[in-house]
Order: C-alpha cells, then structure tokens, then sequence
C-alpha cells in the first residue's frame, strides 16, 4: 500500500511539473514581441530598443536610429531604416533588414537578420524589459 500511495504522489508531480511546462511554452508566441522595450548587445555596446506598432527605435552608445516596422508573418518582420545619427549606418538608410524569429524562450528570442542586398545572415538574441 505504502508503494501505491509514494507511486502516486510521484505521478502527481512528475505531471504537475510537466504540464506547467507545456503550458509555459504554448504561451510564447512571437506576437509577445510586437511592442514593447526590449535590449540587445552589439559585443560590449547595450542596444535599447522601443518598438510600437509601425515605428522601431534603437538607442545605444552610438547613436540613434528610427525604423519602419512592417510583420510580413506571426515571427517574420522587416525593418527600414529610415534615420539614424549612427555615421556607420548612413549608408544603410532606405535599406531593410529582413528578421526571422527562430526561437522564443521566456521574454527573450532568437532571431536571424539579413541586410537587403546581402546574404550575410546575422543571428542574435532581444530580451523584452517592458
């Protein structure tokens, strides 16, 4: 009897735990991420981003820059630069990126970047803090 009853209370957490999990992640989904204040890392350089529904600004050490948010699909979206203090990026305004997510855990994604007229693809991590 002792067996059943310690067997039981196994099985019970083992689900409880289990379910909680699964709950957990069928809760992400890459519309989380549409709005919000997220941050990012370029190496050392904090990246902080705001993004609103069609408008997309990244504030760090460098500079400024202002995008065009468009969502081509649930977890893909393009960004256009459209103006930046940043001397580096200049030559990129009028240009988009093209952005899959690829991976979402807890508040934070995985996502692959390519630069219009590249094919360099950039993976990195954005982290939602508000």
């Amino acid at each position: 009897m002792k067996f059943v009853q310690t067997l039981f209370l196994f099985l019970s957490v083992f689900f409880s735990l289990n379910s909680k999990g699964q709950s957990n992640t069928q809760n992400l989904k890459c519309d989380n991420f549409r709005k919000g204040t997220f941050e990012n890392y370029a190496g050392e350089h904090r990246v902080v981003i705001t993004r609103h529904s069609k408008i997309q600004v990244e504030k760090s050490d460098f500079g400024k820059s202002k995008y065009k948010i468009t969502w081509k699909s649930e977890c893909e979206y393009d960004i256009k630069l459209i103006k930046t203090s940043i001397s580096f990026s200049k030559k990129n305004i009028g240009k988009s990126y093209y952005v899959k997510i690829i991976e979402i855990k807890e508040n934070e994604y995985t996502y692959e970047c390519i630069l219009e007229g590249t094919s360099q693809v950039d993976k990195g991590k954005m982290k939602k803090i508000k």
